[in-house]
Order: structure tokens, then C-alpha cells, then sequence
């Protein structure tokens, strides 16, 4: 099972533009090859329920993993005193 944008499954990866290896004066690089079918996505974090990323830039997102960046995303989390959230920014 997928946890996150990272680790998608292949079969999954064409929704996030699919990439393909690209040979640059004599080097592989791996491009995206079209554009993400969503502009945004939630990441869930299993057996979190009350836990989950936001991804607001899916694009961005991609090209980061490919270049071996990291990306930002919006961590969410409810706190169970009250039922509100808290939310910071986080670096996946």
C-alpha cells in the first residue's frame, strides 16, 4: 500500500503525470512526462485517522521527488481534546 506520493504505486503514477528516463548529453534523467490529473492531494498516513498532508502543488511535488528534493506539503492533524485542528508546514 501506497503511504504517500513517494512511494505511489506504479500503476498509480500516471495520475501524477507518469515518468519516463531521458538521455541528456550522454545521461539519464528522469522527466514528467504530462500533467498531474489533480492539482492537489491528500496524503492519508494509515492507521492515523486523525492525521493526514496536504499536497497543494502536485506538480511541483513530482519534479521535487524526481530531482531528489524534498517538497512542501500541509501537515493536518485533529487533536482529540476538542476537535480542532492543527496545522503546520512540513517538508516531505
Amino acid at each position: 500500500m501506497a503511504t504517500g506520493l513517494r512511494t505511489l504505486h506504479p500503476d498509480l503514477r500516471g495520475l501524477c503525470g507518469d515518468t519516463t528516463a531521458v538521455l541528456t548529453g550522454g545521461h539519464a534523467v528522469t522527466e514528467r512526462t504530462g500533467r498531474p490529473i489533480f492539482d492537489v492531494m491528500v496524503e492519508l498516513q494509515p492507521s492515523r485517522h486523525d492525521e493526514w498532508n496536504g499536497v497543494t502543488d502536485v506538480a511541483a511535488a513530482v519534479d521535487a521527488i524526481i530531482s531528489g528534493r524534498r517538497f512542501k506539503a500541509e501537515r493536518r492533524a485533529e487533536r482529540s481534546m476538542d476537535g480542532t485542528f492543527v496545522v503546520d508546514f512540513c517538508l516531505r
